[in-house]
């Protein structure tokens, strides 16, 4: 009953690539931030993100709870992190940041409330961003398993087929 988009990066990510990267899953995302992006607020003002779409189908609404994913650093050098957002208030902002501290092969899970009015009863379609950030270019954030919990329901909209007069 939801459509969702493929994840996909910024064009002003440094890089942005899929492979098990030492990790004992399948293949997980391996995001490389934009130029000088070292605090969650460096990598916002610097669109320094990957992205996910999700859409209902015509008829249906949804009710979302949370937004989870695991992630890890890629290495030993801090700070790396994430910032998520949505286009349900324009970026405007956060619903979760932190510094993450498990590290390639581990990763730690992330989990998101996107329980508030505005991610209930929606029939359009909301994209979240996933802000990344690293010491430098070269350094990589881990993602994998991103999953939106929520329920679908009908949108309450009743067709009529046809008429009976008397």
């Amino acid at each position: 009953s939801i459509t969702a988009g493929t994840v996909t990066g910024n064009s002003e990510l440094t890089s942005l690539s899929q492979g098990n990267a030492g990790y004992s899953s399948d293949a997980v995302i391996s995001v490389a931030p934009a130029g000088a992006s070292t605090t969650a607020a460096t990598a916002v003002a610097n669109g320094s993100y990957l992205f996910l779409t999700i859409t209902p189908i015509a008829g249906k609404l949804f009710s979302l709870t949370t937004l989870t994913f695991d992630s890890a650093k890629g290495g030993a050098s801090t700070p790396r992190g994430y910032d998520v957002r949505s286009s349900a208030d324009s970026y405007a902002a956060t619903l979760g940041t932190a510094d993450l501290t498990a590290q390639r092969p581990t990763f730690q899970n992330i989990s998101t409330d996107v329980s508030g009015a505005s991610f209930q009863n929606v029939a359009g379609t909301i994209t979240f961003r996933i802000y990344v950030y690293a010491p430098n270019t070269s350094n990589n954030v881990d993602i994998d398993n991103i999953t939106i919990n929520g329920t679908i329901s009908d949108d309450g909209t009743i067709e009529q087929e046809g008429y009976r007069w008397r």
